[in-house]
């Protein structure tokens, strides 16, 4: 009888995810799971998305959007469309939304908790985003601000403490 692929590590969190619920999923502290839930754009920008138990590093990440030439934002397509016509000197037209979900698909039903898990496994990407999200205001001349990535950071955790 051939091996089951399903049995293999790499499965194993798509097994895990199938079996319980979201709840379960993202709060689960098993390393195989958190590879995928924790700050995995950190750790992905710094050579480390899929390093069991890296955090990543944030100053590196942000030092790495700041070399960027230009990136897309998808929640703020129209001034990401803007930058890359500023950046590369020619109409770059819409870029097309596909898969988006509809406002009646959406999930809402994400508990407080678990929001809050979410939040704290992910910190430093949403320290990172912030910081993306304000660099291509500021290229796009809409928001004026700076600061480094750590500073987000102490930023964030002292909403998130609040």
């Amino acid at each position: 009888m051939p091996h089951d692929p399903a049995q293999h590590d790499d499965f194993y969190p798509v097994c895990f995810a199938k079996s319980v619920d979201f709840d379960t999923f993202v709060s689960t502290s098993d390393p195989r799971i958190e590879v995928h839930t924790r700050n995995h754009h950190v750790r992905q920008l710094t050579n480390s998305g899929w390093a069991v138990g890296s955090e990543g590093d944030l100053d590196h990440a942000t030092a790495l959007l700041d070399g960027m030439p230009w990136y897309y934002v998808c929640e703020y397509p129209k001034p990401s469309v803007s930058w890359a016509q500023m950046v590369f000197g020619t109409n770059a037209g819409g870029i097309h939304r596909l898969n988006v979900t509809s406002a009646e698909r959406a999930v809402t039903t994400i508990t407080p908790k678990t929001l809050r898990t979410i939040r704290n496994k992910n910190a430093l990407d949403i320290a990172l985003h912030a910081y993306a999200v304000r660099r291509l205001l500021q290229m796009n001349g809409l928001n004026e601000g700076g600061g480094t990535g750590r500073q987000v950071v102490d930023r964030l955790g002292a909403v998130l403490a609040g």
